[in-house]
């Protein structure tokens, strides 16, 4: 009987040292467990530096939009710079300064110089300024001014077209000149005329032709 009470005293012991070791557990794993709040709360503390890293990132875009329209202002200002204006007025004086040397000309447009004429009479084109008067010229010898049959103005240019009809000439060479009244200003073309024929001379290759109405001669 004392044995069997020893026993059950043993036991409650080991009861009661486990009871107490199971409380002590629970103590150390409550405090463990409390010392580890302070890590968990340190993710939370750097997830909120990735939050301003992360808006710090957004606020450094946005200046990269402003760096586009600079960009694209500069192309947009050349193309609209009305600066062309005064040079096309600084070009327009060059048809006054053509139209200037052309007054102080006089072309002939035909004949042409060093051609070869069939008919003893040609017809004589001119060009002159408008406001000029001229007098042509054959071989020395004045042409009548009757002979200007036909007169086209050419406001633009500000030239006159003549046509003079019926131009004799002389046999042989020829020396047409045109020159404007009143000034030292002409030009002269050179043209030749075929004259008559003075001589016929035909040959052939037979020395004697008989007068029979039948033979034929070879004309060289």
């Amino acid at each position: 009987m004392k044995y069997v009470a020893n026993t059950k005293l043993k036991s409650q012991l080991c009861f009661q040292l486990l009871s107490l070791l199971g409380l002590w557990l629970a103590m150390t794993g409550s405090s463990a467990i409390a010392s580890n709040e302070p890590i968990k709360e340190s993710p939370l503390e750097e997830s909120t530096p990735v939050a301003t890293d992360q808006t710090s990132l957004a606020a450094d875009s946005k200046p990269v939009q402003p760096v586009v329209q600079i960009s694209v202002q500069p192309t947009t200002q050349p193309t609209t710079q009305p600066q062309n204006n005064p040079e096309v007025q600084k070009t327009s004086p060059l048809p006054t300064l053509k139209t200037s040397q052309s007054s102080s000309q006089v072309t002939i447009l035909s004949p042409a110089n060093a051609s070869l004429l069939d008919v003893p009479a040609t017809t004589v084109i001119l060009r002159i300024p408008t406001g000029t008067e001229v007098e042509l010229l054959v071989n020395g010898k004045k042409v009548n001014a009757n002979a200007i049959g036909r007169s086209e103005v050419d406001t633009s240019s500000g030239l006159v077209t003549q046509t003079w009809y019926g131009v004799a000439l002389d046999e042989g060479e020829n020396t047409i000149t045109a020159r404007l009244v009143g000034s030292d200003i002409s030009q002269s073309v050179k043209v030749s005329l075929r004259g008559a024929a003075t001589k016929i001379q035909v040959s052939t290759l037979e020395s004697r032709i008989p007068a029979d109405g039948r033979t034929t001669a070879t004309v060289q």
